[in-house]
């Protein structure tokens, strides 16, 4: 038994690497989203990985594009980019509903 186990072991491994090493799927937009696009300021606008300006900025969207969005509280919103198919937060002053 202690074989068996080490070989069902190192299979799920070596499918664990390389289900590691595929690119993961886009994104399917979260549901509640409602249309919107970037406020145009002459630029683009940041997409962070979480609600904060210091957070990592995970994306750029071009100002003007289509989103879709959520407000997550007073400041910030979760906002999918139709072109690149990501989720992530923008500030909500950047963020005009259509």
């Amino acid at each position: 038994t202690y074989a068996s186990a080490g070989a069902s072991s190192a299979g799920a491994s070596a499918a664990a690497a390389s289900a590691a090493s595929a690119p993961a799927p886009a994104p399917a937009p979260a549901s509640g989203l409602l249309p919107a696009h970037v406020i145009r300021e002459g630029g683009y606008t940041n997409v962070r990985q979480d609600p904060s300006t210091s957070a990592i900025i995970v994306n750029k969207i071009a100002d003007g594009s289509p989103i879709k969005y959520k407000k997550y509280n007073a400041k910030w919103c979760i906002v999918y980019d139709l072109a690149g198919n990501r989720l992530g937060y923008m500030h909500a002053s950047k963020v005009i509903p259509d």
